[in-house]
């Protein structure tokens, strides 16, 4: 890690800066995308806490200004349907323990890189998950029809470090382009939804799509920007434009409305700004 610190530091430059590491990759489903094996969620946040502090301070070292983030999936008081106690747990409850065995070990500054994914990856209609819902202490799942509650979580004074709110990264999500004629137009319309309610959400500080193309082994799903070419040998190689490619382009350019505006009436909406209405 210092190496790493060391070499993409400001202070060299000739290779680039890398300002945000994130440490693993969705750990709370941690048998099947962190490579811990069948443990408890004790066991691996007593491991995860010292890997973080250590890739922290060694970074630290090199770059005073880095930002080291936590990786977690959109499981919050459920633990991924998939896998039992010793492969996934509920995220937020591994995030209470994970912040306690910091504290306990000298505070240190982390940042939560989190994947707020729809409730069912094959369904993009996001705005519908009936499993994200407004309670934070009991919602299965944070999704983005619910994304509001985890800035507000964070903002608890028991979480600030040195009085300030932890960052959030959005650092892995997309939606499926469903089978039909209205496919792609959906898919456009989660991301829509999507960037518009990051915009109004304060303490997140990136949004980054997952996937450019759409790719062949990656369980059917397909999230990309371009959809693929079959044929060819490659899983990913680009075919066709989709609709959210052009929805991508425009966001955060001054025509954003006008690409944006046919996601209105296919999410329910009136306007943007009543995205972030109570949820029902």
């Amino acid at each position: 890690m210092e190496f790493l610190g060391a070499r993409w530091s400001p202070q060299d430059g000739s290779h680039g800066v890398v300002d945000n590491w994130i440490v693993g990759n969705e750990v709370n489903s941690h048998w099947f995308w962190a490579n811990q094996g069948e443990v408890g969620m004790e066991t691996f946040a007593d491991d995860y806490v010292e890997t973080v502090r250590l890739a922290h301070d060694s970074l630290k070292r090199h770059s005073p200004g880095v930002r080291v983030y936590i990786s977690m999936e959109h499981h919050w008081n459920i633990r991924y349907p998939g896998g039992h106690e010793r492969q996934a747990f509920a995220g937020r409850p591994f995030l209470e323990y994970f912040h306690r065995k910091a504290v306990v070990g000298g505070d240190f500054e982390w940042h939560l890189a989190f994947h707020p994914y729809p409730e069912n990856l094959f369904e993009p209609k996001t705005w519908m998950d009936k499993s994200a819902t407004a309670d934070v202490l009991t919602t299965p799942r944070i999704t983005f029809r619910n994304l509001e509650v985890l800035p507000r979580y964070l903002e608890q004074s028991r979480f600030q470090f040195q009085g300030r709110m932890r960052r959030i990264l959005l650092s892995e999500q997309g939606f499926h382009t469903p089978s039909g004629p209205n496919g792609e137009v959906i898919q456009a319309a989660a991301y829509c939804y999507a960037w518009v309610k990051v915009q109004k959400l304060p303490g997140i500080e990136a949004f980054i799509l997952h996937r450019h193309v759409d790719h062949g082994q990656e369980g059917g799903l397909k999230l990309g920007l371009w959809s693929r070419d079959e044929s060819a040998a490659s899983p990913a190689a680009p075919k066709s434009q989709k609709r959210l490619y052009h929805v991508f382009k425009a966001a955060g350019t001054a025509e954003w409305r006008q690409a944006f505006e046919f996601a209105l009436p296919v999410i329910g909406l009136r306007e943007w700004d009543a995205i972030l209405s109570p949820l029902q």
